[in-house]
């Protein structure tokens, strides 16, 4: 608080205290209002001291702490907000205050809180690329049918953040470009997997891995896409289960695949 500020509050606090010094002699009036205008001069300074040096201690603390941790503090609380009160409603103003962080220190680890979304997506984004190493080519079917139970699990448990990370996939440019990119990679993981299975004999030789792989991704991205748009009122692991059964008749081994045009003839 600067001199003048701290000036003009004491002299509007002795303004409303000063009627009820009049009661007495001139001279006690003096005597007790000199001592209101000292405790009520070192009750502000302290506090504004208190701020001061709960402001130095956080600087410390958060400039001692590595920045993985100080950035995971950040995001944690940013999605914890984002959970509680929705992400329109949550500014970069109450996860700063929420973190215990100055705002500065977030603008270093993000330009926006979109940018926080961006690191949530990743983190989902890496959950699913786990899931789809553990496919096994021996159970192609089945392997799939977790692997669909697996993610429909987690975004439920996500709740309505998960909502909001769809639409901001569909609305921002950057985040749709990173979703874009990591369907290309997730087809590379299932044109792999097919491979494999061709080598174990659970689907046909005359499969093409790469056909099969843009089926099943194609699959998989309009069934979360209708699953999002119908407020996630049903179950998209079974109706993706379901396309695979279908998927899998044409596939399995006696089955003649005609590669590049994706029909199957008996």
């Amino acid at each position: 608080m600067s001199d003048k500020a701290l000036t003009s509050s004491v002299l509007r606090a002795a303004d409303c205290t000063l009627p009820k010094f009049r009661c007495g002699s001139e001279s006690a009036c003096k005597v007790l209002l000199f001592s209101f205008i000292v405790t009520t001069v070192m009750t502000m300074v302290t506090k504004s001291d208190r701020r001061r040096l709960s402001k130095r201690v956080r600087r410390i603390r958060n400039r001692a702490m590595p920045r993985v941790e100080l950035r995971d503090r950040i995001q944690r609380t940013a999605l914890r907000l984002f959970r509680e009160h929705g992400f329109d409603s949550t500014s970069v103003d109450q996860i700063v205050a929420a973190a215990d962080v100055a705002k500065g220190t977030f603008f270093n680890f993000y330009k926006t809180k979109q940018a926080v979304l961006a690191d949530y997506y990743c983190e989902l984004d890496s959950f699913m690329s786990d899931r789809l190493q553990e496919l096994d080519p021996t159970r192609p079917a089945k392997s799939l049918d977790h692997l669909f139970r697996s993610m429909e699990h987690r975004l439920r448990d996500e709740g309505d953040l998960a909502c909001v990370l769809f639409r901001e996939i569909m609305q921002n440019p950057s985040l749709g470009a990173a979703d874009f990119d990591s369907g290309l990679d997730d087809c590379k993981q299932y044109e792999r997997f097919f491979d494999s299975c061709r080598t174990c004999g659970t689907v046909g030789d005359s499969v093409a891995p790469r056909l099969g792989a843009e089926i099943v991704q194609d699959l998989w991205a309009s069934t979360v896409q209708r699953w999002f748009h119908a407020g996630r009122s049903f179950p998209f692991a079974d109706v993706l289960t379901q396309k695979i059964k279908v998927l899998f008749t044409g596939l399995k081994p006696g089955q003649s695949f005609v590669r590049g045009t994706g029909s199957a003839n008996s």
